[in-house]
């Protein structure tokens, strides 16, 4: 569970270059059901043509509240979330950056408006969680302390084969999530993104949720 912008295509190139673990990028689907994660694990297989291959978990990056419509389909133990957050100062300055290359224009209220409401469903949904069901990441600790947020989600996903920070080009690399020659390089680096200043009441308002957010997981991952 990550927002735009968050370094979901770098987690999800980690995970997936894990033998135990396939994915195909971000993956465009609605869970209404729990039959909607059966389906969707098949028709990843298939993409990734390894059908009858056993793994350990089928993994998906989600950055938008509107593919998980139903909150009850995370009742089950055999869900695990990884929630990756990244401060809004870099977060909606790298999202202007892709909006203004692909658009032509920034709408900066929007990109606000999306990144504070996907926030504020990460504090809903983690309150219906079981503590086993859950872990988070900064962008900062999946770029800098690389080696402790590695062994961490090891640990939570009990890995027999641990993550590394170098991982594989996939099928998806650049078509499915992160769309920039960063994703390609095939290690983990921290990018020296752009800061664009946006309206002050606008990242004032983005910089109290983050800080929310990050406070209450916080506060409960011990």
């Amino acid at each position: 569970m990550g927002h735009p912008r968050s370094g979901s295509s770098l987690l999800m190139h980690i995970l997936t270059s894990n033998s135990e673990i396939v994915g195909y990028g971000e993956y465009f689907t609605v869970y209404h059901a729990h039959s909607d994660i059966m389906n969707a694990e098949f028709d990843i297989k298939r993409k990734r043509n390894k059908l009858f291959k056993k793994f350990l978990y089928i993994t998906n990056q989600i950055l938008h509240t509107s593919r998980t419509p139903n909150l009850n389909i995370f009742n089950s133990n055999k869900i695990k979330i990884i929630f990756l957050i990244r401060s809004p100062e870099e977060a909606l300055s790298s999202s202007a950056i892709l909006s203004k290359k692909k658009k032509g224009i920034i709408d900066e209220e929007k990109i606000v408006r999306e990144y504070i409401e996907r926030l504020q469903f990460f504090i809903k949904l983690f309150s219906l969680l079981e503590k086993e069901q859950w872990i988070f990441l900064t962008y900062e600790d999946l770029t800098v302390n690389t080696t402790k947020a590695l062994d961490n989600l090891n640990q939570f996903l009990n890995l027999k084969i641990p993550l590394s920070s170098s991982y594989k080009l996939q099928d998806f690399t650049q078509v499915s999530g992160d769309p920039s020659v960063n994703i390609t390089k095939g290690f983990i680096f921290k990018t020296n993104s752009k800061l664009l200043k946006f309206d002050e009441n606008l990242m004032l308002k983005a910089k109290d949720v983050y800080q929310e957010t990050l406070s209450l997981f916080s506060s409960k991952y011990t």
